[in-house]
């Protein structure tokens, strides 16, 4: 199968899988706006960090491990790929039961953290009161679907989360509109779609067709010194976007109050499914990325770093003109025509914001490519200084004016865009060297 080929039958499905995990938390808002109310959408919106933080956490180890684990598989050390999957399975596992323990116990906490208050924060307690108990799924489910890649079946791993997708959407009509269950019951049918989704990925691995199979459990320290660094710059793009939407959601209301959160929560959707697309192009590309790394393909590592860019600025393109020329139709899918004056707002507020599409996706595949290829320290340098200036931004430019903050994210994603191309360079005047990979 010819590299092209390769690249579009990993891209695709992964970039499918993320829209239709998106579309979970869309379908949520969508919902629960037309059912239940603005104040209800805010606080879905609220909860969103709690969310991405999940899956943040996932991202470090199924990142990490997918990358080693495909390193391994190029270089031909199954074994060492098995002993890999094994570990990172039981670490997420781990670390779920602890966030829901801490979570569980500790809902005031949560609650003052994520800056829930007011009207909101009852509809906020309903909401994250059913997601909480269902973190474990949220963690472990998306760590067996990224090795679900690794091991050479991304169009399972698509199908998984689109029949979650579909449980998603049957069960928020049935809970919200049919039943009276309001919110809670947003949050209940979520929960109940990622079982369905972890179920299925437990069935492949129990299989006869998976590569990649539990062995006995090796504990030790050297695998998570690489693990760590190698997942946590994919990790940091959506612990980040969490932090980014706590800081907007505090500025908005400090500048603008609380019917700014409501455009928020539009934008926050909309900005959502297009990041994920482009995180799709990263995550997709990476296990084939590592793999050719592992097997010392230089000339390969490098025409799909350019059918990274290509389909990218596809995208980024494809995402500008919808904002602009439908922005309007999209944000009454979350707001009832009856509010006019919102409406409006909303629909400027998601024009000026989509100026950051022309640069975001570049520094996510760049990012993304320095960990594939086991260069985790300037990945690592890279992501944490995107979320550091994502962060900054909104508070500096809240105090020029309310319509800068909708900036916030471009004037960001801009001066993080100059970094990666100057990365790039240095990588290529070092001769675009590859790492040794090591069993």
């Amino acid at each position: 199968m010819s590299l092209k080929k390769r690249f579009l039958k990993y891209v695709l499905p992964t970039i499918a899988s993320l829209w239709l995990f998106t579309l979970y938390t869309m379908v949520d808002g969508i919902f629960v706006g037309k059912g239940v109310g603005p104040a209800a959408l805010s606080a879905v919106n609220i909860a969103m960090p709690y969310i991405t933080f999940l899956f943040a956490l996932a991202t470090v180890i199924a990142v990490g491990a997918s990358t080693i684990a495909s390193m391994l598989l190029g270089s031909g050390d199954h074994e060492g790929a098995n002993s890999v999957f094994t570990r990172a399975v039981t670490a997420s596992i781990a670390a779920s039961l602890i966030v829901t323990a801490l979570a569980w116990f500790m809902p005031d906490q949560v609650a003052a953290l994520l800056g829930a208050s007011g009207e909101n924060l009852p509809y906020f307690r309903q909401y994250i009161g059913m997601i909480v108990p269902f973190s474990f799924f949220f963690v472990v489910s998306y760590v067996l679907e990224i090795m679900v890649k690794t091991d050479g079946f991304p169009r399972l791993a698509a199908l998984s989360i689109a029949v979650g997708g579909v449980t998603n959407l049957v069960l928020d009509w049935l809970f919200v509109f049919v039943l009276p269950y309001g919110i809670r019951g947003a949050a209940f049918a979520t929960g109940i779609s990622q079982i369905v989704s972890f179920t299925i990925f437990i069935v492949h691995f129990a299989g006869k067709r998976a590569r990649l199979r539990p062995v006995r459990f090796k504990p030790g320290l050297s695998l998570w010194r690489r693990l760590v660094p190698l997942g946590t710059p994919a990790a940091l793009i959506e612990g980040f976007a969490a932090l980014v939407c706590l800081t907007m959601n505090r500025v908005l209301l400090r500048v603008a109050g609380e019917g700014a959160l409501v455009t928020h929560a539009v934008v926050y959707y909309v900005n959502t499914l297009v990041l994920m697309t482009m995180l799709g192009v990263a995550q997709g590309s990476q296990p084939i990325t590592s793999f050719e790394c592992g097997s010392g393909q230089r000339k390969s590592v490098l025409s799909l770093l350019r059918m990274q860019a290509i389909t990218i600025a596809i995208i980024a393109t494809a995402a500008i003109l919808v904002c602009n020329l439908a922005g309007g139709s999209i944000v009454s899918a979350f707001i009832d025509r009856s509010e006019t004056a919102l409406l409006a707002s909303s629909t400027a507020a998601l024009r000026i914001y989509s100026v950051v599409y022309l640069f975001l996706g570049f520094n996510v595949i760049t990012a993304g490519f320095f960990s594939a290829i086991g260069h985790s320290r300037t990945g690592l340098r890279l992501a944490i200084t995107r979320g550091a200036l994502n962060i900054v931004s909104p508070l500096v430019l809240s105090f020029i004016g309310m319509p800068y903050v909708w900036l916030s994210a471009a004037l960001a994603e801009l001066a993080c865009l100059v970094l990666s191309l100057l990365a790039l360079r240095s990588w290529q005047q070092d001769g675009c060297r590859l790492p040794e990979m090591q069993a």
